[in-house]
């Protein structure tokens, strides 16, 4: 009930702001005197070519407008007053009919229209737009986006689109703040509340800056969350690419190349339909030690349902070779995608690599510039329990959706959390080889993952790179690498001599650690090298070899 009545909320806020821009385009249009009907003039709008070019300011339009769909009213504001259009209740069944109009302050007459008659297609576009975008109608937004819009990040009406729907069985949004027209610029701007559509919670608020084209398409859409931490695609839209500011996130000795210039492509790749969430909500298990937590963030209560894709960032486009690059528990940062465009460029042009959003996440899992309390909470306590929580089999179908996809051989490589997701794929899956990082499927951390583990069904060789002072009892210490390592049929387990994680070169992770009492190893170039080293060697051997039939 919660999710229809909150989508109700949106679709007669969308109605409403639209047949109310169309009664007073229709007004203006129609002239003193004009015996035409209202429906006869929003014909005529409709049909009438937008021009936006070389038209000055005008003093009777108006600068904003609000819905207030409780009341079935449009408040439009102009310069020295506000206007009121109240529609009946049942103003939907009767879309021809005129709305109670009243007013406050100075309001001017509707003639001349304004602009020349060139606002009102302008204004009647945009409404489309926000409406369009409130519904999910894909098919308005493809007949209302320009062909290289850009949006939420993405370039591309198909690709925007195709973003817009990965959150629609999660995400609502409605629209009962002043929507701000800039006709010499040929903006709309608006602010919308965020809502969960299964509680029909209000989880955040946002603005949204909608920038049209000459021909009234939408070029550009910007967003900004209300929120301390923006979104990842948030930066995207804005910086053109997920690492512009590298130099800020990285240790001043990190050993990965300085001077790469490839944006990673966010792509969705197929997946069998699932309603599954991607781990258990927040109260609703009984595996987690953080079960009694209260101070928990939204995603943690409502996580993201698996759908029928998993979005991945792609690096490079050679057919040869992929390898599938997989996070720790945080998920997809600057830091994994660091290492995966540098990956790439090692490989080669024939090589591809793919990382996963497993938890579909639009927050920006880890920053460097939150403080120590934030990073404990956002990157050590939220992930814990995440990865306690886990549905292993989602995570393992997401794999081998990737898998099936890619092109050439195939590598699976994946840091903690993401060496438990290259274990199990593994067992499942035809490829070349398996780097794993300092994790394992263990009952305690990883939520009982050992249970959907058998090290005998991988038939391929995997390389373990363990630390040797690691002290994550069970799940990546050195006696579980070890048995790690005679438990599966092809396996080398590399030490080395540092403490888990020791290859992660982000600044806030060198801070977390140095905060510790005692202080936990900084990292090492020189292990960090040693490791990259021989996984580059690794890789380049197994897929480079035919793989057997």
């Amino acid at each position: 009930m919660a999710s229809s009545a909150a989508r109700a909320v949106a679709a007669q806020q969308a109605s409403l702001l639209q047949h109310g821009l169309q009664f007073l385009a229709c007004r203006a249009a129609a002239g003193p005197n004009s015996g035409e009907s209202c429906e006869q003039q929003q014909q005529q709008q409709s049909q009438q070519q937008i021009q936006l070019e070389g038209l000055s300011g005008s003093e009777n339009e108006p600068l904003h407008v609000q819905v207030s769909a409780g009341t079935y009213t449009l408040l439009v504001g102009y310069r020295g007053g506000v206007e009121a259009l109240q529609f009946a209740a049942d103003w939907p069944e009767r879309p021809s009919a005129l709305p109670q109009v009243s007013s406050i302050g100075t309001v001017p007459p509707a003639w001349p229209a304004p602009r020349g008659g060139a606002f009102w297609p302008f204004a009647v576009a945009a409404a489309a737009c926000i409406a369009a975008d409130v519904t999910w109608d894909a098919q308005a937004q493809a007949e209302l986006l320009a062909p290289q819009a850009r949006c939420f990040g993405a370039v591309g009406a198909a690709n925007v689109i195709a973003l817009s729907a990965e959150i629609e069985d999660t995400t609502c949004f409605w629209i009962p703040y002043p929507i701000v027209f800039d006709f010499d610029r040929h903006i709309v701007s608006l602010e919308f509340d965020v809502v969960d559509p299964r509680s029909g919670e209000i989880t955040g608020r946002g603005t949204d800056v909608i920038h049209f084209s000459a021909e009234g398409k939408v070029e550009q859409l910007d967003t900004l969350r209300h929120v301390k931490h923006q979104p990842s695609w948030v930066f995207k839209q804005l910086t053109r690419d997920l690492l512009a500011s590298l130099a800020t996130t990285r240790v001043p000795d990190s050993i990965l190349p300085q001077q790469l210039a490839e944006v990673p492509q966010l792509e969705l790749v197929r997946r069998p339909p699932s309603e599954a969430c991607i781990f258990r909500p927040h109260g609703n298990n009984t595996n987690s030690s953080n079960n009694n937590d209260t101070d928990v963030h939204h995603s943690l209560r409502y996580p993201a349902s698996c759908g029928s894709s998993v979005p991945v960032c792609r690096f490079g486009a050679g057919k040869d070779i992929t390898v599938v690059v997989m996070p720790e528990w945080w998920g997809v940062d600057s830091g994994i995608l660091d290492l995966a465009r540098s990956l790439a460029d090692s490989l080669g042009p024939g090589s591809t690599v793919v990382v996963p959003n497993f938890y579909r996440d639009a927050d920006i899992p880890v920053d460097a510039s939150w403080a120590a309390d934030d990073l404990q909470q956002r990157c050590i306590a939220e992930p814990s329990y995440k990865m306690a929580n886990t549905n292993w089999e989602a995570v393992t179908s997401d794999v081998l959706a990737i898998v099936a996809a890619a092109s050439g051989r195939v590598a699976l490589v994946g840091f903690s959390f993401g060496a438990v997701a290259a274990l199990l794929a593994a067992q499942h899956c035809s490829v070349a080889c398996v780097v794993a990082w300092y994790g394992s499927p263990d009952e305690k951390f990883t939520g009982g993952a050992s249970r959907l583990f058998r090290a005998e069904q991988v038939q391929v060789p995997v390389q373990l790179h363990w630390a040797s002072h690691d002290q994550i009892t069970g799940f990546s210490d050195m006696a579980t690498g070890q048995q790690l390592a005679k438990s599966l049929p092809h396996a080398e387990l590399v030490e080395h001599v540092h403490e888990h994680g020791f290859f992660n070169d982000r600044t806030w992770w060198a801070s977390w650690k140095a905060a510790l009492e005692p202080p936990r190893l900084a990292y090492s170039a020189e292990v960090a090298q040693g490791s990259w080293d021989v996984v580059l060697d690794f890789l380049r051997k197994h897929l480079e070899e035919p793989l057997s039939e």
